[in-house]
């Protein structure tokens, strides 16, 4: 047997209306109006503000890049995003516009080169639609807006920025170790270098299995180890100066976790023992249930009795006696 043909329907608002009581007594009333293409992809928002003040009303209009030639899904990239004063349909000009921006994607993060304007998956792109540049409007000369790019990114082909270069052109470069392969096998970075414009370099040494960082060089070759509870909690913090193998943690930097430590709990007039990772590990009932304090924890070492939890009758340890 053949099924008919099926239809796919999406709810979309077209209208809301909020209402808030002032202090007078009166009402007012504030109303946005959507409209959608025929993707049905938001195009316009009309916000009217307190429609009893029509000077409130503005409009944002969205458009979007065309989808790639490989990938004719890839529908939902805004390619750029315009704000007017007044209704949807107010041509944008020096005395309406109150801002406008342009995204690319794709490109090959070079300012002086962004791509195709309105186009995913160019020809130099390593991953489909990654933005690699925005500009927005500054102002206006006569009729013709003017523009500024204020950013360009450029990815590997895990989709992590490599290189970046800011409105005044500097430009900052990020490499991982090991790099990504288009041969395969790739795994997460054992190190991240950051570099300046200024040559300056920053790099973190990190665990492969959480990407935490065990130790971190800064532009002056200033060195910070860290250690981490197999969890994945900082144990200990090695501030510049302090040798790791030599000496002590750094006290101003105190761990996250004590290192096996349990903790004590009041909830609903039982006393509960929890471990390093919070699970209960026992409980016995409170003397006083009637008397049931607000949630609280305190930490103690491992292998001593926990007495007088924060929050708790003072008369009553942890244990349930007196």
């Amino acid at each position: 047997m053949t099924l008919p043909d099926l239809n796919a329907y999406r709810i979309k608002t077209a209208q809301s209306h909020n209402y808030a009581l002032l202090a007078y007594g009166t009402w007012r009333h504030i109303r946005t109006d959507t409209a959608s293409d025929s993707q049905g992809r938001v195009s316009t928002d009309d916000a009217h503000g307190d429609v009893s003040v029509a000077a409130q009303e503005k409009c944002v209009t969205t458009t979007y890049a065309a989808p790639s030639a490989g990938n004719t899904v890839t529908l939902s990239h805004p390619d750029q995003v315009t704000s007017v004063s007044g209704p949807c349909g107010t041509a944008a000009s020096a005395s309406t516009l109150l801002a406008d921006k342009k995204i690319y994607y794709d490109g090959d993060g070079i300012v002086t080169n962004l791509g195709t304007f309105g186009q995913l998956d160019q020809n130099s792109s390593t991953a489909i639609g990654q933005v690699s540049a925005v500009r927005t409007a500054t102002d206006y000369t006569g009729s013709t807006e003017n523009w500024q790019t204020n950013s360009a990114m450029k990815y590997d082909g895990a989709g992590r920025i490599t290189d970046s270069v800011e409105a005044t052109g500097q430009s900052t470069h990020t490499a991982f170790s090991p790099p990504w392969s288009l041969l395969g096998g790739n795994t997460n970075p054992t190190s991240i270098t950051t570099t300046n414009c200024q040559s300056w370099k920053v790099t973190s040494t990190l665990d492969a299995r959480r990407g935490l960082p065990t130790e971190n060089v800064d532009a002056n070759n200033r060195k910070t180890d860290i250690t981490y509870h197999p969890l994945g909690r900082r144990t200990a913090v090695w501030l510049p100066g302090r040798d790791k193998a030599e000496e002590d943690p750094d006290p101003a930097a105190p761990p996250t976790t004590v290192e096996g430590a349990c903790w004590t709990k009041i909830e609903q007039g039982r006393h509960l023992l929890l471990d390093v990772d919070l699970p209960p590990r026992a409980s016995r009932p409170s003397p006083r249930l009637a008397r049931a304090s607000p949630t609280r924890y305190r930490s103690v070492p491992s292998g001593t009795a926990a007495r007088k939890p924060v929050g708790t009758d003072p008369e009553i340890d942890a244990s349930g006696g007196r």
